[in-house]
Order: C-alpha cells, then structure tokens, then sequence
C-alpha cells in the first residue's frame, strides 16, 4: 500500500489488496483500483487479432476450393491420367491421357483477356486459329463446345494467372487443324 501524505510518499505494506491509497488534502484516504481498463484494452485487441485470423484463414480455404475445378498435377513434366469437369457436374471429359504435362510460365500481368495471354505466350490467338482451339481442349473444353465466350476466356485467363494453364501437344494442334479444315469444308457445300 502507498500513502501520500502532502508530496510525502509512505510505503506501507497492505497484505489484502493490490491497491493505492491516496490521501487527499482533507485528509480523507482515496484509494485507486487495479487498471484494468488497460488489461480490456489488450484483451479486445487479442480477440479482434483472432477473428480476423480465423475469417482470413476461412477465406483462403474457400478460394483454394474454388480454384481446384480441374484437378491436375501443376508441376511441369508429371505424367498422370486425369479428368475434369464441364459446367454440367454430371460429365467428366478425358484432359490428358498418360503423357507428360506441360504448363505454360504463370501470367504476371492483370487483365482479363485471352488474346493478352495468348499474344504473351507467342500463340496465334485469332478464335479460328487451331492453336487457340488447341489451348482451349487442352484444358478441359471439348473442340465442338468451345465459342470463346467470356466464361470459357475467363476460365482460361484464370488457369494461365495460377501457372495451370496446359501447353497443348503438336498433335492436338494437328487433329484441330483436321477438324477446322473439315468444318470449313462442309460449310462450302
């Protein structure tokens, strides 16, 4: 316990409590309590610290979730068999059957266009052109469904900025290139 008595400073010692007493000049004993406004403060702040945490942590959960639409192995030169699926969860398309994987550098810049990512990894990206028709079966689109809509560019886009986005085979490029010379036929007749 500590005494003041007219700037005069006293200890005393008090075995009951964890206070100060203060006396006034009428001589009438004050005491002060504990600070614990101090220690509200600081658990507040604890507390804000911790659900800040846990929404943050719930939110990179979630979006690793919605990032994983195509399950793919993202290391270049994995051989693995894998599927993915379409807007419609019922159908599963064949991607990639037992050959080596190749991904494209992963995007650095902003944006949302196709014809950017195409034209940064040096792929003709004319819609009609069979490496941008390669690039989109590829990843997971059938050759007869892709349209180029905003969704499907999107989806692309996405792939290309997380380093998932599949370098299509010579071959494929070739059995689109069959595939667009027979469309083109058909239409002339």
């Amino acid at each position: 316990m500590d005494i003041h008595v007219k700037d005069q400073h006293i200890n005393a010692p008090d075995s009951k409590s964890n206070t100060e007493v203060i006396v006034t000049d009428n001589n009438e004993p004050k005491e002060k309590n504990f600070p614990y406004f101090a220690l509200v403060v600081i658990v507040v702040i604890v507390v804000i610290v911790v659900v800040v945490v846990v929404v943050f942590a719930i939110f990179a959960i979630m979006n690793f979730k919605n990032d994983d639409s195509i399950n793919q192995m993202t290391l270049s030169g994995i051989t693995t068999t894998t599927t993915a699926t379409t807007t419609n969860p019922t159908e599963t398309i064949p991607v990639i059957s037992d050959e080596t994987v190749e991904y494209f550098p992963v995007y650095p810049y902003g944006g949302f266009s196709l014809v950017d990512v195409l034209d940064y990894y040096g792929v003709p990206s004319k819609f009609s052109s069979p490496d941008r028709q390669a690039v989109a079966v590829a990843n997971g689109f059938k050759f007869e469904e892709y349209k180029g809509t905003d969704e499907q560019n999107r989806e692309l886009v996405r792939k290309a900025k997380q380093g998932k986005l599949i370098v299509p085979s010579e071959e494929l490029i070739e059995e689109i290139e069959v595939k667009i010379s027979e469309e083109s036929k058909q239409e002339e007749n």
